[in-house]
């Protein structure tokens, strides 16, 4: 797990976009407040950053808006256990 890869992750907007239409579809109270307490944690989902720096190699744009590198399962998997534990 590279460090540097779950620290764009949790600054990429285009991904922090994607969580949070997450987060409120889900009723997540505070949406954005959620978003900003847990995006570490989110960041660092096993296998979001295999994926991400795959992506970041093979591509010369930001992949947080592509739901193929990062899918919409994994954004709602990670959000649901992370608001499960909180």
């Amino acid at each position: 797990m590279s460090y540097k890869d779950i620290a764009d992750i949790s600054t990429d907007s285009d991904i922090t976009k994607r969580i949070l239409a997450c987060v409120v579809q889900e009723g997540i109270d505070n949406p954005n407040v959620w978003v900003a307490e847990n995006i570490m944690a989110l960041a660092s989902q096993p296998g979001w950053d295999s994926a991400w720096a795959s992506a970041q190699v093979a591509r010369q744009h930001t992949v947080g808006n592509d739901p193929g590198v990062i899918t919409d399962g994994m954004i709602l998997s990670a959000v649901q256990a992370l608001n499960s534990s909180n």
